[in-house]
């Protein structure tokens, strides 16, 4: 230490003892005076002085403006001592101290100079870049360069400010975000720890253009595989419906279930296309004002009231002294409702009942639909609504095991849930829970 001593000027040594510690417990800075004066505030003139000091006693280097930490070999020993002698904490300067060593180590074992880092990390094929725990910019690469449009200078930039990231977070734990700026670009971020309690943030910038179009062209090649699918399907099916439409009705009960089978396939088409629509595109589910809670329930029990009695099951509506009028989508809605029904239908014993209820609790608008059926396993109440999912201690029933599936999407969409419960008699209770949003109550 004495023999650094002897070569610094005397002049604004505990300034100087500032720059040396900063660039001892983080080896990596590269700055600027301008980025430098930004993080040690003070005079520039001064700044200027004990930078020139220290670049003359070989503690610091200089190289197309940028300063780095480049300690002679004879002076690397005084240099530690001397930030030991700054450190009031004793247990923090140990710390240093074993720091400091591993560091050391690690140089001679990879012997990487500060120009050998910056050209490994151009080589990265991301945009990298190191935070300092105040968030400034303490090294970054040509690509992240490009994709920030920052200059080569350019340290005091604020990139959190840039990116719409709160520096906190990045220090608190790993994240990765999207930014739809112009690139759009996924960050990446790893906080570590580069001294003691100190810590930075380092962040791999990837930009989003080319995956982004890869999407969109993927998005319209499903569309348009399923509106083939869809024709294809289709035109060959509406062929045999025709046919048995026009057939002779003496062939009997084959041709029933003939009948009956075209219908099923062309509903289960109809489902697993509706399904791939809606999980790809929201805006599937078209928002309209004035759905009467009433009307829902009403057109479901008059939908489905013949398929009961043919199944020798009682279907019966409860409604409400008050209608209740909702924002959502009608259409998509009676799809739910009757996917419910028709479960609670096809999976309750003969003479067994269907009971279809609704109303309002808070900000929140509910139908249900019970039944007397053997009900669903606790354990299962959420596998159910997977798509080709069907209850195991109900046998496999025909279709494709979608109805609940599509069922959760719209809910979902409309910001509901769903929920299965037991019914009180037995058997098992669907309940909807939709946002009552921009309803009003009308008195019957």
């Amino acid at each position: 230490m004495q023999n650094l001593m002897t070569r610094l000027a005397p002049i604004d040594l505990d300034f100087k003892g500032r720059i040396v510690a900063a660039f001892y417990n983080n080896p990596f800075i590269e700055a600027n005076r301008e980025g430098l004066h930004v993080r040690f505030g003070g005079d520039k003139t001064a700044l200027v002085d004990a930078l020139s000091d220290l670049c003359r006693c070989e503690v610091l280097s200089v190289y197309q403006g940028i300063y780095c930490f480049a300690p002679a070999e004879t002076l690397y020993d005084d240099v530690a001592s001397w930030c030991e002698s700054l450190q009031e904490d004793a247990g923090a300067v140990r710390q240093q101290v074993i720091e400091v060593e591993a560091l050391a180590r690690l140089g001679e074992k990879l012997a990487v100079s500060q120009q050998e880092v910056s050209a490994i990390l151009d080589i990265v094929p991301a945009g990298v870049l190191l935070l300092d725990r105040f968030g400034h910019l303490v090294k970054c690469n040509a690509i992240a360069k490009s994709i920030l449009k920052v200059s080569d200078t350019a340290f005091e930039t604020d990139v959190c400010a840039l990116l719409g990231m709160d520096l906190a977070q990045l220090l608190s734990g790993p994240c990765y975000v999207e930014h739809d700026g112009n690139p759009p670009v996924g960050i990446t971020t790893q906080p570590f720890r580069i001294s003691g309690n100190d810590k930075g943030v380092v962040m791999a910038l990837q930009d989003l253009t080319a995956r982004r179009q890869l999407e969109a062209e993927a998005d319209y090649t499903r569309e348009a595989f399923f509106s083939m699918i869809r024709h294809e399907l289709r035109k060959p099916l509406m062929t045999i419906e025709r046919f048995l439409a026009h057939g002779s009705s003496d062939r009997g009960s084959e041709w029933a279930r003939a009948a009956s089978a075209t219908v099923h396939l062309g509903t289960m088409i109809d489902d697993m296309l509706l399904l791939a629509r809606l999980e790809r595109d929201p805006m599937t589910v078209v928002f309209k004002n004035d759905v009467s809670l009433h009307f829902l329930l009403s057109g479901g029990d008059l939908s489905f009231r013949t398929k009961a009695q043919e199944n020798d099951i009682f279907l019966s509506v409860v409604l409400s002294d008050f209608d209740v009028v909702f924002c959502g989508d009608q259409q998509r809605l009676g799809q739910v409702l009757g996917n419910l029904i028709d479960n609670a239908i096809k999976f309750t014993p003969r003479g067994g009942k269907v009971v279809l209820s609704g109303g309002q609790m808070g900000q929140q608008v509910w139908f249900s639909v019970q039944d007397t059926g053997p009900g669903i396993p606790e354990w299962e109440r959420n596998q159910v609504f997977e798509k080709f999912y069907q209850v195991s201690s109900q046998g496999r029933a025909p279709g494709l095991g979608l109805g609940l599936a599509i069922c959760r999407q719209i809910v979902n969409t409309h910001g509901g849930t769903v929920e299965i419960g037991d019914a009180a008699g037995g058997g098992a209770v669907v309940k909807v829970w939709l946002p009552k949003t921009q309803a009003e109550e009308k008195n019957l």
